[in-house]
């Protein structure tokens, strides 16, 4: 997920080669050839109401269905457990198919990384649009 403020939305996004912009900064092993890095964003408009305890933090799913095939995401009222809008089914495109259906039967192993960027200086915040990574789930 990663989100800009002045649009409203969360971005969803699944990604293969991740940060090997420019092209060539990475490398296959062994070889000279360039890694393409390719990315797909899946805009989520972000709530607009307080949620059912009056506040601003909302609870983002993503995991897949039909056997790999598509991303099923959700906005969740973290109290109340219910869709905030309805849910989103992104069919996955063809470069991340592979993957994805691995995953889906199989499961995989690996991490999961949360980071924050902001231009200028960094205060501390409790005033909307702020993202706190609390918990991340994974579940097959």
């Amino acid at each position: 997920m990663k989100g800009l403020a002045s649009d409203n939305n969360i971005y969803f996004y699944y990604e293969l080669n991740a940060n090997c912009q420019p092209k060539g900064k990475c490398r296959v092993h062994g070889t000279s050839d360039a890694l393409l890095d390719q990315r797909v964003n899946v805009p989520i408009p972000m709530p607009t109401r307080p949620n059912s305890q009056g506040g601003s933090d909302w609870l983002y799913e993503a995991y897949l269905i039909d056997r790999g095939t598509k991303w099923h995401i959700r906005v969740v009222d973290p109290h109340k457990h219910k869709d905030v809008a309805a849910p989103i089914d992104h069919t996955i495109q063809d470069f991340f198919l592979p993957i994805a259906k691995d995953y889906s039967e199989h499961g995989a192993t690996g991490y999961v990384t949360g980071t924050a960027t902001r231009d200028g200086v960094l205060e501390e915040s409790s005033n909307p649009p702020v993202m706190n990574i609390v918990k991340i789930y994974s579940a097959k």
